[in-house]
């Protein structure tokens, strides 16, 4: 069984974003991230390969509140 990711929320990303990303609206193959310079477009994809990836410890670098993964089986995986 394949586990998607669903939903990422991060919240306080460099301090002072919040973001809450639905990746499963509609079952889209395709969805675009849209924002400013500086606004974290880059880093949100890196939060999303390097916990797909498993590369935990690149979290430890990131400013960041809390980070929450909604995975397709229903878990919630919470980064603090």
């Amino acid at each position: 069984m394949e586990i998607r990711i669903n939903k990422v929320e991060i919240d306080k990303l460099f301090g002072r974003f919040n973001y809450s990303i639905n990746l499963d609206e509609y079952d889209r193959d395709i969805s675009i991230l849209t924002a400013p310079n500086g606004y974290g477009k880059s880093t949100i994809l890196k939060i999303i390969s390097s916990f797909a990836s498993g590369d935990h410890y690149y979290f430890i670098r990131e400013n960041f509140g809390c980070i929450k993964f909604f995975l397709s089986n229903d878990e919630v995986v919470e980064i603090i």
